[in-house]
């Protein structure tokens, strides 16, 4: 849900972490890890 939030839909760090009720650490974690599943190699 963080990355659609952040990567489809433009939402900031802020943004992501007040809709999803979680904390803005929570918010940059949880985006790491499907972006590094996009990136070439």
């Amino acid at each position: 849900m963080v990355f659609s939030l952040r990567e489809i839909n433009g939402f900031s760090v802020e943004e992501t972490a007040e809709t999803l009720n979680i904390s803005e650490a929570n918010v940059k974690t949880g985006s790491v890890v499907p972006k590094a599943c996009f990136e070439k190699k």
